[in-house]
């Protein structure tokens, strides 16, 4: 996050240069840092990895973790999960503090998912659909099943079970 050579951000001084909307989770500018960033502007732009970040100092810094600062006087110890899982929306009331094991339970399905379903693959050996999840460190096959909704209705609710930290499934 912050260099070697730079002094860190507090809470004090990211409320001097932002407010922080906690409905819609935006920071606009409270002075003017440069002829390119002026006072009532939105603060920050999209990372390649789909996060909102502003610079300070010449500091990359998460939005959601700003919001963290702002909000608590600290950045958080631990990651900063987005409850809807919109990597764009750093409304207070979408954001939490958690574990990175937390963090994994609130993942979307990945591009390279044939089934179009979370935890739902083809088993090729017995001709059918095959059910399984995470759960610390470790993958739990819940079964093969005919179709793959009766698959995913197995993950369904394993995870409500497993992942208490978040048992709802994004598709």
């Amino acid at each position: 996050m912050a260099t070697k050579n730079s002094i860190p951000l507090t809470a004090d001084r990211l409320r001097e240069l932002f407010y922080y909307n906690d409905e819609d989770g935006t920071f606009t500018r409270r002075i003017k840092t440069s002829n390119n960033a002026l006072v009532g502007d939105i603060a920050g732009c999209l990372s390649s990895t789909g996060y909102l970040v502003i610079r300070i100092n010449d500091v990359l810094y998460s939005v959601h973790r700003l919001a963290m600062l702002y909000m608590n006087g600290a950045f958080p110890i631990n990651q900063v999960d987005h409850v809807d899982g919109n990597r764009r929306n750093n409304s207070w009331k979408n954001l939490r503090e958690c574990h990175q094991f937390e963090n994994c339970q609130n993942n979307g399905i990945r591009r390279n998912n044939a089934s179009g379903f979370m935890g739902v693959s083809w088993d090729s050996q017995t001709s059918n659909w095959a059910a399984q999840i995470m759960h610390n460190r470790k993958t739990i096959r819940l079964g093969r099943f005919p179709t793959k909704e009766s698959a995913y209705a197995a993950y369904l609710k394993a995870k409500s079970e497993i992942h208490t930290f978040n048992p709802s499934v994004r598709t």
